[in-house]
């Protein structure tokens, strides 16, 4: 990724095998170490190409489910990056994707699995919980998103439409979930 880091075919399939590898336990300290920063330098820098946002927030998501720790690199992998506004910079700018949408919600309900992060994600200058409500909004007739979104929305204190249900976990899904339509 650091070599081709122009690449976006590249960076798109990089973050495919980066969700491969997540599954797989042994390998979560290299991806904390390493990938997450990879992966948010690559969004920033591709942030125009919507697989590659669509691979990097489905990486993002699937490495979050090991640890609270790499929930916290996500938020901040470096002294110099802000994971978070890379990753809402990102989706902005594909608000009419669903798939974006989609991708976005997974990753915010595994960060919300950990209540300390969930108190970093109501700063309100990420405006998490007004990206959610917009998404819920925009996607309420997709299930899978209008579901998601109630979940995460119900960690901010809003009150839901309908009964939350958790949608399965980044690594639970099927990788077909997330191939690029």
């Amino acid at each position: 990724m650091e070599t081709h880091a122009d690449s976006s075919e590249l960076i798109e399939s990089a973050c495919s095998a980066i969700w491969s590898l997540s599954l797989e336990d042994d390998n979560v300290d290299v991806l904390s170490d390493v990938a997450i920063t990879l992966i948010i330098e690559s969004m920033e820098k591709h942030v125009t190409r919507v697989k590659v946002v669509k691979s990097a927030l489905m990486a993002l998501a699937s490495i979050v489910t090991c640890g609270e720790e790499c929930a916290y690199r996500v938020l901040s992998p470096s002294n110099d990056v802000t994971g978070l506004k890379v990753i809402t910079n990102a989706v902005n700018q594909h608000k009419n994707e669903v798939d974006i949408a989609e991708s976005f919600c997974t990753l915010l309900l595994e960060l919300t699995e950990y209540d300390d992060v969930v108190n970093e994600l109501k700063s309100p200058s990420l405006r998490i919980k007004q990206i959610a409500m917009n998404i819920r909004k925009q996607f309420r007739s997709n299930e899978e998103i209008s579901g998601a979104t109630e979940v995460i929305l119900s960690k901010f204190g809003v009150n839901a439409q309908r009964a939350p249900q958790r949608p399965p976990s980044a690594r639970s899904r099927p990788r077909s979930a997330v191939r690029n339509r």
